[in-house]
């Protein structure tokens, strides 16, 4: 858990479970450390798509 408004690097994205979050509903989830990702749908990244290339 991180407080709001902390400022994390998103490494790649994935695709997921559905989510619902404070920036909408997204099936994209944010790597933000290894091993570590949280749901797009709780990142402002300023879109709904991708802003990341895909894991992999």
């Amino acid at each position: 858990m991180l407080p709001a408004d902390t400022r994390v690097p998103i490494f790649c994205q994935t695709t997921g479970t559905t989510v619902s979050g404070y920036y909408g509903t997204s099936n994209i989830w944010d790597n933000i450390d290894s091993g570590e990702y949280v749901s797009d749908a709780y990142v402002n990244t300023g879109t709904d798509g991708y802003v990341a290339s895909r894991c992999g």
